[in-house]
């Protein structure tokens, strides 16, 4: 192994895993497996976590992230960029029209058992948007350039949960005197890792059935952290909103005893939540 890889497998094999210290739901976690999600938040130690490649990739989505804002910063139509987790190097320079566009804080909602941190908020054409940003490889790309908004969001329907939570947490802060701007839409943006192009910006609106929706996923989630029940896996699965077996092969939790090359001769589980 060259020295350069040694040393990043050195460095990310030390870094502890993501932890939830408000023992709330990530609006990540609602489009997500169920059982993972109790484990995350039970803080139950992962048995494979994500390798020195995955979390190479984890950053060269940060990167990503931050050149979107800084780039609508420049063009000043940044409203925030939440820079939480990001080097203190790469935000508090001279790069930024002002640390006023920087923000830290968590987005936290006990009252729908929420707590995460949005990524952009920025105007288009008169609107206030709320971006978040996404990276997919070069085979994914393909098939999701061709899809209208809906049936992204019918496919995406993690990423709708996602984007949907971020939109309905905005509102009640906004309504309560917390944000000083009233969002008229998301947006997901989404990236090529594979040669940079920008492949789809699909639009979500928030609706009563949005916020049903989601509402109705957190108390399905929070039902079982609250009576301290281990839900079922759904990683292995196909339903109507799309969960796909290959989610298996991205298991934190996966079974040790199962690790097998895949297809790109990556070593991964091909069993999973089995603690």
């Amino acid at each position: 192994m060259g020295y350069i890889k040694h040393k990043f497998k050195e460095y990310y094999d030390k870094q502890p895993p993501k932890t939830y210290p408000e023992k709330l739901l990530s609006p990540s976690m609602l489009g997500g497996c169920p059982r993972v999600m109790y484990y995350q938040l039970n803080d139950i130690k992962q048995t494979t976590p994500p390798d020195c490649n995955a979390q190479m990739n984890f950053q060269v989505g940060h990167l990503w992230e931050m050149q979107t804002a800084l780039t609508l910063d420049k063009l000043g139509v940044l409203i925030n960029w939440w820079c939480e987790g990001q080097d203190s190097r790469l935000v508090n320079t001279d790069m930024w029209s002002s640390n006023e566009v920087l923000r830290k804080d968590k987005w936290i909602d006990e009252e729908l058992h929420i707590a995460g941190t949005p990524d952009i908020l920025y105007y288009q054409d008169g609107k206030v948007v709320l971006l978040d940003s996404k990276t997919a490889s070069e085979g994914k790309s393909s098939k999701v350039a061709k899809l209208s908004d809906e049936e992204f969001w019918r496919v995406e329907y993690g990423h709708k949960m996602q984007l949907g939570a971020y939109l309905i947490l905005q509102k009640r802060r906004y309504e309560a005197g917390l944000e000083k701007h009233k969002v008229d839409y998301g947006k997901l943006v989404i990236f090529s890792k594979d040669n940079g192009h920008i492949i789809k910006e699909p639009v979500l609106f928030y609706s009563e059935q949005l916020e049903k929706d989601v509402l109705n996923r957190c108390n399905e989630l929070w039902s079982f952290i609250s009576n301290n029940i281990k839900p079922p896996c759904t990683c292995n699965i196909e339903n109507e909103h799309n969960f796909k077996k290959w989610r298996v092969s991205y298991c934190n939790y996966g079974n040790v005893d199962s690790m097998q090359p895949n297809y790109k001769k990556k070593i991964v589980p091909t069993k999973c939540c089995e603690l």
